[in-house]
């Protein structure tokens, strides 16, 4: 009973070690999100469009097409051009370009719970300036 104790005890103690690491690692992944949903930019990563005073409904209209896709969504522009492969197409397309159209139909078929996904893939690209527009 000895060594069936002692390597009971080594198992717990290793389920134990990967638990805290797994909790951890999530932990972390939870952080990197706020700031991303924050807005902040990734240097490097601003459009060509952008400019001091962001980005115009006007200038996001122009991103409309499949091999260039920019959506607004919480107030800013994201290119989201290199997700449209890994979607159902026909469901993105069709609000390329727009901010409330695109946040509206995003919500309504994912609610809140692929803003973390939607964060990851897309790129952020600067803050829409005429959001007082989007309600």
């Amino acid at each position: 009973m000895g060594k069936t104790t002692y390597l009971i005890s080594i198992l717990l103690l290793a389920f134990v070690i990967i638990g805290v690491t797994f909790f951890l690692g999530l932990n972390n992944s939870s952080n990197n999100d706020a700031s991303i949903k924050l807005g902040t930019p990734v240097t490097g990563q601003s459009g060509s469009d952008s400019s001091s005073s962001g980005i115009t409904l006007a200038e996001l209209a122009k991103h409309n097409t499949e091999n260039d896709c920019w959506v607004g969504f919480q107030g800013k522009a994201y290119d989201i051009t290199s997700w449209l492969p890994k979607h159902p197409i026909n469901t993105i397309l069709p609000n390329c370009g727009t901010a409330k159209e695109f946040e509206d139909a995003f919500t309504k078929k994912h609610g809140t719970s692929k803003v973390s996904l939607f964060m990851k893939v897309a790129t952020y690209m600067g803050d829409i300036q005429d959001k007082g527009n989007l309600q």
